[in-house]
C-alpha cells in the first residue's frame, strides 16, 4: 500500500477526506492502483491525492480508497487515468471508522 502522508493511520484532524473508488473491472484494480501512483509522481499531485490504499479483504476486491485534499480538484483526473475502467467516485466522504474497518485497523 502506498502511504503519502507522514504516518500510517488516517488522520482525523486533517482537512482531507477519504473517498471510495469503484472499478467495473475487478481484475484491473492493481493496474489502476499503480497508474494512480504513477500519475501522482508524474504530475506532482502529492498535495491533492494524499494516500491511495487497497483494502485487502476479498469483499472489497473492486474498491480503491483515496484520501484527497480536494475531491473537486482531482475527480476528473482520477476518472481519466484509465477511461476504460469507468471508475465511479463516491462523492460522500467515508468516516475514519469506515476507512479503518476497510483497512483492517
Amino acid at each position: 500500500m502506498q502511504n503519502l502522508s507522514s504516518n500510517n493511520l488516517p488522520d482525523a484532524s486533517a482537512k482531507s477526506t477519504w473517498h471510495l473508488l469503484t472499478l467495473t473491472q475487478v481484475s484491473k484494480r492493481e493496474l489502476f492502483y499503480k497508474q494512480v501512483l504513477h500519475a501522482i509522481a508524474l504530475e506532482k499531485l502529492e498535495t491533492l491525492i494524499l494516500r491511495v490504499e487497497l483494502p485487502q479483504d476479498s469483499v472489497y476486491k473492486n474498491l480503491v480508497l483515496v484520501e484527497v485534499s480536494s475531491l473537486k480538484a482531482v475527480r476528473d483526473r482520477l476518472q481519466q487515468i484509465d477511461p476504460s475502467l469507468q471508475v465511479k467516485i463516491d462523492p460522500k466522504p467515508l468516516t475514519i471508522d469506515q476507512v479503518n474497518r476497510m483497512l483492517g485497523q
